[in-house]
């Protein structure tokens, strides 16, 4: 049973995921860390991206390099070290789903061969930005020895995040996934909630969109997510016996 962090981009708050793959490491809970190998998360996550499409994604998250954090990438090697899996959450954090076959090789061969030289380990999982892949995803993956991961029904810190949803229904969650077995998929930005309200214009859809600001910081977030792991814990220990 293995979970499932995405959108680590170069700008994603170290101190943040040091907090969240403590507690996720109390419970003896491995996981697949989807790292985006190039560009910023900060302009996609805050814009509605699936919405701009992924030229505009392109543009505005720019080619900046996931090395170039060391504070990051070292705290991810030492999550590798502690039997974490490294996965490429695609050369840009972009919908392959809408791609080409020749775009998703170039870009998927390109991202892995980066993360490799950068982690020294193979990456054998490619985790799909925005859970969007297709047919020729699936052929490319496999050229590249990667398996695809595949999401849960709805994200799990959605439902966290959620107020309506009471500590006996994430439990319930938690019971769902372990039966299920998938990988069950966070994001630390959303689970820090660190941003601000703003409205936005969705040039495709000649349109604005309002983007509140959070109702959460992580200190509550994390209250809740412990009590998902430790129930997950407990369904994963009573299958094994």
């Amino acid at each position: 049973m293995m979970l499932r962090c995405d959108d680590i981009f170069f700008d994603t708050k170290v101190e943040d995921c040091k907090r969240i793959w403590s507690l996720i490491g109390k419970y003896e809970f491995n996981q697949v860390l989807g790292v985006v190998a190039r560009g910023a998360g900060a302009p996609i996550l805050r814009c509605k991206p699936a919405r701009q499409g992924n030229k505009w994604i392109i543009k505005h998250s720019g080619d900046i390099w996931f090395g170039t954090n060391a504070e990051l990438k070292e705290q991810v090697k030492i999550q590798l070290d502690k039997g974490d899996l490294l996965g490429l959450h695609g050369l840009y954090h972009i919908s392959y789903r809408k791609e080409p076959y020749s775009t998703q090789l170039e870009h998927l061969r390109r991202g892995k061969e980066y993360l490799e030289s950068q982690f020294n380990t193979e990456v054998k999982y490619f985790v799909p930005p925005f859970n969007g892949y297709n047919d020729d995803t699936k052929t490319v993956t496999s050229k590249l020895g990667m398996e695809i991961t595949y999401p849960t029904p709805s994200e799990m810190d959605v439902f966290i995040l959620n107020k309506d949803n009471t500590r006996n229904k994430i439990k319930k969650l938690a019971r769902q996934d372990a039966d299920g077995k998938n990988y069950p998929f966070y994001h630390p930005f959303l689970l820090g909630g660190d941003w601000k309200g703003q409205k936005i214009y969705i040039e495709r859809h000649d349109k604005h969109m309002d983007i509140p600001p959070p109702t959460w910081n992580l200190n509550w977030t994390l209250n809740r997510f412990e009590v998902y792991l430790k129930e997950l814990r407990r369904c994963v220990d009573n299958e094994v016996m």
